[in-house]
């Protein structure tokens, strides 16, 4: 849908349904320019066939996606929601539900993963865990999720990263009753309202 080179680019306001890319991934949007954004879009339904990024790819340094929502999107390679290739890359307060090749993934150095939602991963292709990073990145996370009884950092959620910075909202559902905890790896407080 749409393909981006150069610099400064911003998509807003904007809905994406049935894209796809069959190779360079993106299967809605691929930039591979400087200072990218994406802010309160919503995708539905994006595949990158044979490469990563099944909603976006972003290959340049210093991009945000914010208040997105992406489901049912999926990645041969990985990165269903999206793929951060660049440094200094951000996704805060999206939500990922039905996705395929995992939610995030990130090759880029600096990445902050923040108050997002993520539900229901088939595992469909490979990398299939939530979020996928590579070299061993910094990374910040902050997750809204539906694990039960979480005592310690979740297995499977991030691969390729040494987290130290989380907190987890667990949900638990007992004869349909709620309990609602947080979780943190240090004991300190929650300071930012997940999903404002």
């Amino acid at each position: 849908a749409i393909y981006c080179n150069g610099a400064n680019f911003s998509v807003v306001n904007c809905s994406f349904v049935n894209c796809s890319a069959m190779t360079g991934g993106g299967g809605a949007i691929y930039c591979n320019g400087a200072n990218f954004s994406v802010v309160n879009c919503s995708f539905f339904i994006c595949v990158a066939v044979f490469t990563n990024g099944g909603a976006i790819y972003s290959g340049g340094v210093n991009s945000s996606v914010v208040n997105c929502s992406f489901v049912t999107c999926s990645a041969r390679r990985g990165g269903g929601g999206i793929f951060c290739g660049g440094v200094n890359s951000s996704v805060v307060n999206c939500s990922f539900v039905d996705f395929g090749g995992g939610a995030i993934h990130c090759s880029g150095a600096n990445c902050v993963i923040n108050y997002n939602i993520f539900d229901n991963d088939p595992v469909k292709y490979n990398n299939g865990n939530i979020i996928y990073t590579e070299n061993n990145i910094d990374c910040d996370f902050n997750f809204f999720s539906f694990e039960n009884n979480i005592t310690s950092f979740p297995k499977g959620l991030v691969i390729g990263s040494t987290v130290n910075n989380w907190v987890v909202l667990n949900i638990t559902k007992d004869n349909d009753k709620y309990s609602v905890d947080f979780v943190c790896n240090d004991g300190s407080p929650l300071t930012k309202s997940m999903r404002d």
